[in-house]
Formats: C-alpha cells, structure tokens, sequence
C-alpha cells in the first residue's frame, strides 16, 4: 500500500492558522484507490514579549512632537510578525517632563503582551521678544502716565510666565505684561524675563 498524493500544505505559518481540511489519498499494488479526509486546525498559542526603552522627545517650534509606537521598541519577539501600537504618540507643552507610555505589541493571531515606557518630553525652544520704547503723556490731572501698551511682542512655542521690572513705577505688579502701570515723569525702564 503506497500514499499517492495528501492534499494541503505540508508545513503551516502564521497566516495559516485556522481549521484546514486534509485528504490523504492512498492505493494498492490492484490500483484500487482509497482517501481518508480530517480536519487540521493550526493555532499559534506562542504569546510575544514585549520589551520597552525609555526614549526623549524635544517639542517643535508649534509645541508638539509625536512618535511611532515602535520608537518604543527594544527587541520584542515572536514566532509572528509583531505590531506595535501605544497609549499616547502625540506630546504637547502640557507634557513636558517624564510621560508613562503603555507600548503593546501584538500579531494577527491576537497573542498580545505589554510594556512601559517613560517618554521624557524636552522644551529647548527659548521665547523670544521685542520691546518698543514709548512716548507717553501724563494723565489728566496725574503726576503719572499709565502704561496703555506693553509695546512687547512675543513669541514663543509654550504658553510663557511674564515677569518685569521697573524703575520709576508708581504702581508695580510682577507678572504678566506691564500695561496699566503708572509711570512717574521721565525716563522709565522696564526689563522683562
């Protein structure tokens, strides 16, 4: 008795998993012939591993960055080709500083498995200003001028914290800009950080 043919593959991969139908067709030395047919099913039950890195990301010149989910990779494996997917990719001013990120790694077989990154956002993008001198007048009736304008223009990625100072205020707050701060006759000189 000889096996003259089997019908489906001999060997299965990971994008053959499921039930598969396979006929083995045999004969014997007459040539009566025989086949015998079952049903194969291919599981992978092979779960990956998942393994992280920490990874530092700078904010742009609009106060965002975004990564890959695989930026987060640092050789997770499997016997199946791997997907990477991850609980936050985009960073804005909001996240500066240290950011837990969940990396999963995944393959078309749902075996799945799961790690933590610290994605370190940086803001290296320093602000940047121009000031204006003015010439102003004294309030009706004052021995003052109030600051209408700040004759401050700003630029800058992030959301920034104001402060000033000044010399010959009559009124002095310290954050923010200068606008509506008195000024005492002559020259007046307002730094801002």
């Amino acid at each position: 008795v000889g096996c003259i043919g089997v019908t489906g593959p001999g060997n299965y991969s990971c994008t053959q998993t499921g039930s598969h139908t396979v006929t083995i067709i045999q004969d014997d030395p007459s040539g009566n012939e025989g086949t015998c047919s079952f049903n194969l099913t291919v599981q992978d039950t092979i779960k990956p591993t998942a393994v992280c890195q920490d990874i530092t990301v700078y904010l742009d010149a609009n106060g965002s960055a975004t990564i890959q989910a695989a930026d987060l990779d640092n050789g997770s494996w499997d016997n199946c080709t791997l997907q990477y997917s991850a609980s936050q990719t985009a960073f804005s001013c909001t996240d500066v500083g240290d950011n837990t990120v969940i990396l999963t790694v995944s393959e078309a077989n749902n075996n799945t498995d799961t790690c933590w990154s610290t994605v370190t956002v940086m803001d290296t993008i320093s602000p940047s200003f121009t000031c204006s001198d003015q010439q102003l007048y004294i309030d009706a009736g004052q021995c003052y001028a109030t600051l209408v304008s700040s004759g401050l223009t700003l630029s800058s990625n992030c959301n920034v914290q104001l402060h000033y100072s000044i010399s010959g205020a009559t009124t002095l707050q310290d954050s923010g800009t200068a606008a509506g701060v008195q000024l005492n006759m002559g020259t007046n000189t307002i730094v801002y950080t």
